[in-house]
């Protein structure tokens, strides 16, 4: 009898691991790393302890300098601490990796509106038209 509650036990362990993974799996999402350190970082946010978020958000972006929704989460963050500009960096690296990122490029240019950067808001500006002169969807 003792057996056989064990064996049930392990064998309710496993189907629970099972569905869990199949259900991550169904919705067509696997949890990243990526995922867990965004989570993470929002976790931090939203008890007030931006440092910590930054931290966590520039590991990210240490690991991964492609990751929209990292750049997106730090600006959020470093807004926060008043420091929007620090976000810079790593808006230009996902641009010179993509510069078709279109909300990476208004992102950009919301930041430097929000410093009173006209010169570098018209540049940035004209440079994205230059360079997507044909697309349907900049701008």
């Amino acid at each position: 009898m003792r057996r056989f509650r064990i064996a049930a036990m392990a064998l309710g362990a496993l189907a629970a691991g099972f569905l869990s993974a199949s259900a991550a799996t169904a919705q067509g999402r696997v949890d990243t790393m990526e995922d867990r350190m965004l989570r993470e970082a929002a976790a931090y946010e939203s008890r007030g302890q931006l440092a910590s978020a930054d931290s966590v958000l520039q590991r990210l972006l240490w690991q991964q300098p492609g990751s929209t929704g990292a750049v997106f989460a730090r600006e959020r963050v470093l807004r926060g601490q008043g420091r929007p500009l620090d976000v810079l960096p790593a808006i230009r690296t996902i641009l010179e990796r993509d510069p078709t990122s279109t909300g990476v490029r208004t992102l950009e240019l919301n930041v430097l509106a929000e410093a009173d950067s006209l010169d570098s808001v018209r540049s940035r500006a004209d440079a994205w038209m230059r360079e997507e002169r044909g697309s349907e969807e900049t701008y």
